[in-house]
């Protein structure tokens, strides 16, 4: 029984940590 701001907030989540890989990855190749 989950409502739309739980699962929006879900999606926002895992777009934030999709984010944060990439940024953390670019900064490995770059050092």
């Amino acid at each position: 029984m989950e409502n739309t701001e739980i699962v929006t907030a879900k999606s926002e989540f895992l777009k934030f940590i999709k984010y944060l890989e990439r940024v953390i990855n670019h900064g490995i190749l770059k050092a």
